[in-house]
């Protein structure tokens, strides 16, 4: 995935002080603390131990190229420790509170806001790799894509590998792309994305904290949701 390759290339190799790998959500703290969500193997593969204590993220991060989704889950954490934040323009915004503005919303994953949304905004789309009743599979999102807005696309798409093709799908929709395991990176612009909607960890103990008590994203203390948007990059 050349998106990956870029940011791989775009961090700054820094140790890797602590890790953790919960149910749920994966975090590396290098220079920051990375998250990514957990996303276990899909496929019947030989799982070898992954030694992460002591080494730097430049090795790590390219775990995110493995089709082993857990290896690939650590890679994107790894990752998201070690981007330079520095000359990022963040908004404190929801990215929930985003999609209202628009009338018709695809929605590439499973959020939990999604009958909320439905109630807002003229029609809602999802599109899913194993639909529900009243849900699209994925590979339909090129036949509805000229009667929808803006897709909100889960960052998960980088762990499974799925981005590229289905940013080829989007026609000419604005993407926005959420989730925990959100690059908070302009590279995200280079390829497609119009907003980048991710996570800021203001107090570690009590984010690693809930994780190890087996806590949703969404139940987890010492957080703060924030909003890069390419035109504020420009």
């Amino acid at each position: 995935m050349e998106i990956l390759r870029k940011l791989i290339d775009e961090i700054e190799n820094h140790e890797i002080k602590d890790s953790f790998v919960g149910a749920f959500d994966t975090v590396i703290e290098s220079k920051y603390l990375g998250i990514s969500s957990t996303l276990k193997p899909s496929k019947r593969k030989p799982f070898k131990n992954i030694k992460i204590m002591g080494n730097f993220t430049k090795e790590v991060s390219k775990l995110a190229l493995s089709e082993n989704e857990l290896e690939a889950s650590i890679g994107i954490a790894a990752i998201n420790s070690a981007l330079n934040r520095e000359n990022l323009k963040f908004s404190e915004i929801n990215a929930y509170d985003i999609l209202p503005n628009f009338e018709k919303v695809g929605i590439i994953g499973r959020f939990p806001f999604i009958d909320k949304l439905k109630k807002q905004v003229k029609k809602v789309y999802v599109f899913e790799l194993n639909p529900l009743n009243g849900e699209f599979h994925s590979d339909e999102l090129k036949k509805y894509s000229n009667e929808i807005d803006i897709i909100a696309l889960t960052a998960t798409s980088l762990i499974n590998h799925t981005f590229e093709k289905l940013m080829e799908n989007k026609g000419k929709a604005k993407v926005l792309m959420l989730g925990p395991s959100t690059p908070l990176s302009k590279v995200l612009f280079d390829y497609g994305i119009d907003i980048i909607s991710g996570t800021l960890i203001e107090d570690k103990n009590k984010f690693i904290g809930g994780i190890k008590e087996g806590k949703g994203f969404k139940h987890l203390e010492g957080r703060k949701s924030v909003t890069i948007f390419k035109n504020d990059s420009e």
